[in-house]
């Protein structure tokens, strides 16, 4: 039988209620409801790569994050490259992340930091913007992050490892709160942005921008 996590969105409901805010939370209810099943089944359906529109890819990307992006490269979670016959399946996890990690010029999240960050504060007021992003967090907390990190735990570690696990849940984390954060604002144009990314991300988790060719981009795909 399917074990299923509880999710229940209330605590992120009552925040919107509490600012104001309930003009936004059919389209975040929307946006979230990806992720509520995911959180919920424990499995998280990416798409292969020759079904994603690349395009639409490096536009969200390039918007959100404020970066030019000319590339969308898509690595497979299953197989990101040919594992040695000698080597180990944990060698070969960690070998992995290391040359991913040595390969990027700057993750999702800390671009997504770079890009977004000041604004939301702006946006949310200076004065309130730490209690409000607490708030904020809290409310995702106990709404649907635990069970989705379950979930992308489940999905991804077994394949890719801790580290790069640690990545892309950090990417994902950040796209959700900037998404939920600028709707508290009342920020209608950066809200769009980041709905925009957070959808591409139901196709393909990103990762980050490559070293040598900083216009290009990696994401993670079926």
């Amino acid at each position: 039988m399917e074990k299923r996590h509880k999710v229940d969105l209330t605590p992120l409901r009552n925040l919107f209620e509490k600012e104001n805010r309930m003009a936004f939370w059919p389209r975040i209810e929307k946006a979230l409801a990806h992720w509520v099943k995911v959180a919920r089944t424990g499995k998280l359906p990416l798409v292969p790569d020759k079904k994603i529109d690349a395009v639409a890819y490096a536009v969200a990307v390039a918007k959100a994050t404020g970066r030019p992006v000319e590339k969308v490269v898509f690595v497979s979670r299953k197989h990101p490259f040919p594992k040695p016959e000698w080597m180990t399946e944990n060698v070969y996890r960690d070998s992995l992340w290391d040359s991913l990690r040595d390969s990027l010029w700057a993750s999702l999240w800390a671009s997504l930091g770079d890009s977004l960050g000041d604004s939301l504060w702006a946006s949310l007021g200076d004065s309130l913007g730490d209690s409000l992003g607490d708030s904020l967090r809290a409310s995702l907390v106990d709404s649907l992050w635990a069970s989705l990190g379950d979930s992308l735990w489940a999905s991804l570690v077994d394949s890719l490892g801790d580290s790069l696990g640690d990545s892309l849940w950090a990417s994902l984390v950040d796209s959700l709160f900037y998404t939920c954060g600028f709707a508290l604002a009342g920020d209608e144009e950066r809200f769009r942005v980041c709905l925009d990314l957070l959808k591409v991300q139901k196709q393909a988790l990103g990762i980050g921008f490559k070293k040598d060719k900083p216009q290009t981009f990696i994401a993670i795909c079926a």
